[in-house]
């Protein structure tokens, strides 16, 4: 059993509402586990006080572009890769997704 777990599921209001079930499902199989969620910081309030959510880590998309973004990038890839999570299930099926999964340093990864 994965002892840590990292949700990707950064984007999209009803496709983060969608992916809920699926985490509550992760979490009443893996009790113990350590689950982390990247997502993008307007829908973060949408997991604030959900039980089955251990971590938020924030994806700042919006930070990412223009002059300047890579300072401002690095800092967080360098909070991405102390992640290290046992397992990163990927919910978005996106490359960027499929980029922060492999960022994170997972041992294995479930798009």
């Amino acid at each position: 059993m994965p002892s840590k777990i990292l949700i990707i599921k950064p984007s999209s209001l009803g496709d983060v509402v969608h992916t809920l079930p699926a985490v509550a499902a992760i979490r009443d199989a893996n009790p113990d586990a350590e689950i982390t969620w990247v997502i993008n910081p307007e829908w973060a309030p949408l997991l604030r006080g959900n039980r089955d959510i251990d971590h938020v880590h924030l994806f700042p998309r919006g930070e990412f572009r223009g002059f300047g973004a890579p300072a401002r990038l690095l800092p967080w890839i360098r909070e991405t890769r102390r992640l290290r999570p046992d397992v990163a299930l990927d919910f978005q099926g996106l490359f960027r997704s499929a980029l922060i999964a492999r960022i994170s340093g997972a041992k294995q990864f479930w798009e």
